[in-house]
């Protein structure tokens, strides 16, 4: 058997596995500071201690209004998951006079229905804080497992046992007083390290090497727009992963591998596909094919101002 054909396997006979999100479009800030997102690193340890028997995480993220999960488990199980984070999440916003920012506050489940579509959904959550705000990388964002996946480096970092809290500090750490927690489970800064109770040595054996999560992670650009239309979110692009999209078009539709020489109208039929398929804005269109503001804004515009992007 190749290696394909074993990862295939293994991916195969470990499932099944699902991708739940939840629209940050429809909900405020959940998490708006620093104490904020430890709580919420804390609920979702809380849960899968909760859910141990039933459900692992794979991979996660935790975003000011959003969550990413790569899950395996029993739909119901995993809808139970989330129910669970839904009640505890309730209520810590409502103990701080916040309960509207969870109106809209609801989730979707997709089915991960081969080893493909696992490997871009693992890079396109990691991928997310840096999406969102270019000041982050997949590397060194703390809230979820994005720095843990091939970064060796993260195991050398002195973390605090369980066994070191008191009872009345977990359950302030918690919101509860049930403190019967795994004991591996590790602390740092006041959160419990997501390499304590994720399954990351497990979701790095479904890529070939570190290079290959790599290259996914930084250049597939098409699969994430393939998930993002499946699960309406919305993504941004940078200028880099735009031209490379453009180029891919340029040569695709017209045998062409220089943006440089198109026509003005092969430039259109490429903008128009960036604008649509990949959250393009004018400014961004501007600067990777080189058309006119003017042409573009007639042409596209509600595109002028995009979320978070010029």
């Amino acid at each position: 058997m190749s290696v394909e054909e074993i990862l295939n396997y293994e991916f195969e006979s470990h499932g099944p596995f699902w991708h739940l999100c939840t629209p940050g479009d429809l909900s405020g800030l959940l998490f708006r500071e620093t104490k904020d997102f430890v709580y919420g690193m804390n609920l979702v340890a809380h849960a899968v201690a909760v859910h141990k028997k039933e459900v692992d995480i794979y991979t996660f993220v935790i975003m000011s209004n959003h969550f990413h999960f790569v899950l395996r488990g029993n739909q119901e199980d995993c809808i139970s998951f989330f129910n669970f984070i839904f009640r505890r999440l309730k209520r810590y916003l409502s103990l701080h006079g916040r309960i509207s920012d969870l109106d809209g506050f609801n989730y979707k489940l997709f089915k991960i229905s081969d080893l493909y579509y696992m490997r871009n959904v693992i890079a396109y959550i990691n991928r997310n804080p840096y999406v969102a705000n270019s000041s982050y990388t997949p590397y060194n964002y703390s809230w979820g497992t994005s720095s843990y996946l091939f970064n060796s480096l993260s195991e050398r970092i002195i973390f605090t046992p369980l066994s070191k809290f008191t009872v009345r500090q977990l359950r302030s750490i918690f919101f509860t007083r049930n403190v019967d927690f795994p004991t591996t489970f590790r602390f740092i800064d006041g959160y419990v390290v997501p390499s304590s109770y994720c399954k990351i040595s497990q979701t790095e054996q479904y890529f070939r090497s570190p290079s290959h999560y790599f290259h996914i992670l930084s250049r597939q650009v098409e699969s994430y727009a393939l998930i993002a239309r499946e699960i309406g979110d919305w993504v941004t692009y940078t200028d880099d992963e735009l031209f490379s999209v453009a180029v891919s078009l340029s040569i695709k539709d017209y045998d062409i591998k220089k943006i440089s020489e198109l026509d003005k109208d092969q430039k259109i039929a490429v903008a128009t596909k960036l604008h649509f398929n990949y959250n393009a804005t004018n400014k961004q269109l501007k600067r990777v094919l080189r058309l006119d503001e003017v042409v573009l804004d007639s042409l596209f515009p509600m595109s002028k101002r995009s979320p978070g992007k010029k």
